[in-house]
């Protein structure tokens, strides 16, 4: 049987949680009856179509494939392996 303080613990949790869940619903109801798109809350002042895709990182493919990469990547799983069997 749980003690107070977890069914206390317990309790605000799911107060908060079902709380927060009537917040949002209300406030995406009132926001579709004021005739905005929730979906598209956040892109308001931005075009709704891009004229050009924009990338958000630098091509890195080229680094990442790199052979001193995979060379690193191979080393460190090998010291990995043996301070693992090391271990035991």
């Amino acid at each position: 049987m749980p003690n107070r303080y977890q069914l206390a613990f317990v309790a605000s949790t799911l107060l908060s949680f079902f709380t927060l869940l009537f917040l949002s619903r209300a406030a995406l109801s009132l926001l579709t009856r004021a005739g905005y798109d929730p979906a598209n809350i956040i892109l308001i002042g931005l075009p709704s179509t891009p004229s050009q895709p924009t990338m958000a990182f630098p091509d890195l493919s080229h680094v990442l494939t790199s052979p001193l990469f995979a060379a690193l990547a191979v080393v460190i799983a090998g010291a990995l392996y043996y301070m693992s069997q090391s271990s035991a």
